[in-house]
């Protein structure tokens, strides 16, 4: 059983090398000082750059943010932010279930977070959103 599944938007940055830009860049950026919260962040190379995900609470707050800084944004994107009960197999529940619905999960991070909980961000086309949400949410 899903405790708490919820429709998020994400914004992108990409930058050209991961250690020295995403340092420099998360300096500028200021979250702490500008009072921004983040639900997820991720980050990883894609080709010869690095990709950012950021998953805003206040998501006008953070786009101010980033033109302040100077970071040019790509998004959003929508995807799920999920929240539950930690026990094995509970992505596996999730994504058997969108697979039943014929919706593939085109990104997927999750983690323990301690005191028997769990959380994940998923991502799924943008035509599956609303067949996916009826499954999430």
């Amino acid at each position: 059983m899903i405790d708490r599944g919820k429709l998020l938007s994400d914004l992108q940055s990409l930058l050209r090398k991961l250690e020295a830009d995403l340092l420099e860049r998360s300096e500028s950026l200021e979250l702490q000082e500008e009072g921004i919260n983040l639900l997820a962040f991720a980050a990883f190379p894609q080709g010869r750059r690095a990709q950012l995900d950021f998953i805003p609470v206040d998501q006008a707050a953070f786009k101010a943010a980033a033109k302040k800084a100077k970071i040019k944004l790509v998004g959003p994107k929508t995807g799920f932010v999920i929240q539950g009960d930690d026990r094995a197999g509970a992505v596996g529940e999730i994504a058997s279930k969108l697979a039943e619905a014929g919706i593939n999960i085109t990104a997927l991070h999750a983690v323990a977070a301690g005191a028997g909980r769990y959380g994940a961000i998923l991502w799924v086309k943008p035509r599956d959103v609303n067949k996916a949400a009826k499954i999430l949410l």
